[in-house]
């Protein structure tokens, strides 16, 4: 191995390494800032319910679309008529 290869090789490693601890400076920000939102949301969740504010409603389920296979029975369309 050359001594520029050698070079190159140590200069791709560093790159790579300081790549790796930016990406987990990244990654940890970031979980940092989930957890300052969901103790702010959860501080004011819970000022809500001791003043007896009134609790969130229930999430509800998106409405049944039909299509002409999963049709009650007695909806679906007959089969066209064989010619």
């Amino acid at each position: 191995m050359n001594k520029e290869a050698a070079i190159d090789r140590a200069f791709k490693i560093q790159e790579r390494k300081r790549d790796a601890e930016e990406g987990l400076a990244e990654y940890q920000a970031k979980a940092r800032a989930v957890d300052q939102k969901t103790a702010r949301l959860r501080a004011l969740r819970l000022a809500r319910d001791a003043e007896g504010g009134a609790p969130a409603p229930p999430p509800t389920k998106p409405k049944k679309r039909f299509s002409s296979s999963n049709l009650p029975t007695e909806n679906r369309p007959s089969p066209l008529p064989r010619r």
